[in-house]
């Protein structure tokens, strides 16, 4: 594209005052059309294939939601179809990391299909600042790193007008995994944050690559401190040749050399031997201490890789199951004369064998799945139903699927009918063992104990116990009863159902209350941790003086082109305009009042100044053959008369941003 004359070769220094934002679009990839619910132990990304664009859905170990980015206007049906394949009719939460309308092109369409409400937390450049957490719970966090400009611990780099730097930057860490995503974010401001990142101990497994893999973002030093094992680039077919040929290779830098590479889609630049394209959605799903990536969606690329250890030491997580509900009312045999104790999965657990776990009471004991090897995934539950010998319902424990009801049903095949009804605890551990070593209880509960007692001393730590094994008020008699069922601080238990209020474990009284209605094979509410506060919005900032805009966004050789431009009324002296068109290798420059190529016609030519209030259009023009590529037109306002030297001499400007194909 040859317009005008070239006036000075600075395009490196100018590019550095205005970095260019071009819509592009990469990210990874997904599992499967199985579920997340029964597939993702604990936490779940997807990288949305939403074409040329930015968008990744989270979702968390307590099934809440969070987006970052929408794709385009048309990009985010991709994302409409994904929640819809996986029953998600709300987002909580919604992260825009910047104005560029591949990342939140989308939004408008979300609201208007009311995935979006006013119930839904957003997130952006304007109410976010470096540090914030966006969410807390079930050993993950998302954190913050970089907003407007500003970057963690302290660091600043100033984007100018070009919104790229504006980016909104979070890393989502679940235990010892960590995700980092940018949205646009470029090299300058990328160096700075890759400095603090590593400063501060933060260790990336997988990395969204910015911009989309191109050449102005994924800088080597920025990499070389956050060393990810695993780059995912959200891409499309477009006309910037991202991903670039060299932001691949610095991925595959010797000081580097992530492992693999995944795309959306193939895109229209580089490539490279470790490259996996998904053709549809990447799936990373990690319970913390490993991870794995998958493929997503119909029709795509098959491929699943991992698990893979995370890179940094986490303590395994301790096996975790909770009792939620006890009845011992009716006569015998469940489930329909009530008699049966409902265990409980609680989200941000690991997955938990019961074909290893024993069911403990006073004088009995068996083995919680029978017939089989059952695990329980976070979320499931299993209600422990006493049946006889000569029962004939199957237990579902064999692992051949859920019931109709949605739970698992454990039946205890044993001769004794006093199970729970002459029991006065109920305890689950790994132990075979009428006494189990306190290590190994998983959870216990007492109602009575007029049987005897179990010692405080017994309660291993990060069990679940009710007041020191002690059911009731802990102040009577040191929790010892006199009369059978004697619980003065809930109620009898045979009066109803014990059941606890919430999956928080504050070995409280106040977790459990009787109830007059069962809620058998439904677990108590997950707690929700109370919302980081979005931060008071910043003051919007004041008008700009000129405003500029380019038309059509992608110019075609032959076509028209033009830049039309708004002057507040503001100005209280005179003053010149001009126009800068940088594009790639060189920066050409029309000084209003004189025309310096033929083809381009100013419509202020010979007019001295413009004057305060102006609006039109300043240049029309036909597009010549040239270079195709990112260009930006610069409008600056200088003192009439002065020397123009480049942007800096501008006391006001401003930049639109269009391609040449």
């Amino acid at each position: 594209m040859n317009i005008g004359v070239p006036i000075f070769q600075r395009a490196g220094h100018v590019a550095a005052l205005l970095l260019l934002c071009v819509a592009g679009s990469a990210f990874s990839q997904v599992s499967g059309d199985q579920g997340l619910k029964s597939f993702s132990p604990t936490l779940s990304i997807y990288a949305i294939d939403v074409g040329q664009g930015d968008s990744a859905l989270v979702i968390f170990p307590d099934d809440s939601t969070m987006l970052i980015d929408t794709g385009t206007s048309s990009g985010v049906n991709a994302v409409i179809d994904l929640l819809s394949r996986l029953s998600i009719t709300h987002l909580d939460k919604v992260v825009v990391t910047h104005t560029d309308g591949d990342h939140d092109g989308g939004y408008p369409k979300l609201q208007s299909v009311g995935l979006i409400d006013g119930s839904t937390q957003r997130y952006d450049w304007s109410n976010t600042s470096p540090g914030d957490i966006f969410y807390r719970g079930g050993n993950t966090t998302v954190t913050c790193v970089t907003s407007n400009g500003h970057i963690i611990d302290g660091g600043y780099v100033n984007p100018g007008s070009n919104p790229n730097g504006t980016s909104v930057g979070v890393v989502v860490k679940c235990r010892g995994f960590d995700y980092l995503s940018c949205g646009d974010l470029e090299d300058t401001a990328e160096n700075a944050l890759g400095e603090k990142l590593a400063a501060g101990g933060w260790k990336i497994d997988v990395l969204k690559v910015d911009h989309h893999g191109s050449n102005s973002s994924s800088p080597l030093s920025f990499l070389q401190n956050v060393l990810p094992e695993f780059a995912v680039i959200m891409v499309g077919h477009n006309s910037y040749g991202h991903p670039t040929q060299g932001a691949i290779d610095r991925l595959n830098d010797p000081s580097v050399h992530v492992q693999k590479i995944f795309q959306t889609e193939t895109g229209s630049g580089g490539t490279a031997g470790n490259v996996q394209v998904a053709n549809g959605q990447v799936h990373i799903t990690t319970d913390g201490a490993t991870y794995t990536v998958a493929n997503e969606g119909p029709g795509s690329t098959t491929f699943s890789d991992g698990p893979y250890a995370v890179d940094e030491y986490v303590t395994p997580l301790t096996p975790h199951l909770i009792i939620t509900e006890v009845t011992v009312a009716g006569a015998y045999f469940a489930p329909e004369d009530n008699r049966w104790v409902e265990l409980y999965c609680p989200p941000g657990a690991p997955a938990v064998n019961l074909s290893s776990l024993y069911w403990v009471s006073k004088d009995q004991k068996g083995r919680l799945a029978e017939s089989g090897s059952l695990t329980m995934q976070p979320g499931d539950v299993a209600v422990v139903h006493k049946t006889s010998d000569t029962d004939p319902r199957t237990d579902e424990s064999d692992a051949t699927g859920k019931g109709a009801n949605g739970w698992w049903d454990l039946y205890t095949h044993l001769a004794a009918n006093h199970w729970i009804t002459t029991e006065d605890r109920f305890i689950v551990s790994w132990q075979d063992s009428l006494t189990p070593d306190p290590t190994k209880i998983l959870d216990a509960v007492i109602w009575s104990n007029r049987d005897g007692t179990v010692a405080p001393s017994n309660i291993a730590p990060l069990n679940y116990l009710i007041t020191g094994f002690h059911w009731g008020d802990p102040g009577a008699g040191n929790g010892l009863f006199s009369a059978v069922n004697d619980a003065p601080g809930i109620g009898p238990i045979n009066s109803g159902y014990a059941q606890r209020r919430t999956t928080e474990d504050t070995d409280s009284l106040a977790d459990w209350v009787i109830s007059t209605t069962p809620s058998e094979g439904t677990p108590p509410p997950t707690p929700t941790s109370n919302p980081t506060p979005s931060p008071t919005p910043a003051p919007p900032p004041p008008p700009k003086i000129v405003r500029v805009q380019a038309s059509p966004l992608s110019a075609s050789s032959g076509g028209p082109f033009d830049v039309s431009v708004e002057i507040l009324p503001v100005m209280d002296r005179p003053f010149d305009a001009y126009a800068v068109i940088l594009g790639p290798g060189v920066v050409y420059s029309i000084r209003f009042g004189n025309s310096l190529s033929l083809g381009v016609s100013p419509i202020a030519q010979g007019v001295s100044f413009l004057p305060a209030g102006y609006y039109g259009t300043l240049l029309e023009m036909t597009v010549p053959p040239g270079v195709p590529g990112d260009y930006q037109a610069i409008i600056g306002l200088a003192d009439s008369g002065a020397k123009v030297t480049g942007v800096e001499s501008a006391f006001a400007w401003d930049v639109a941003y269009f391609s040449v194909r």
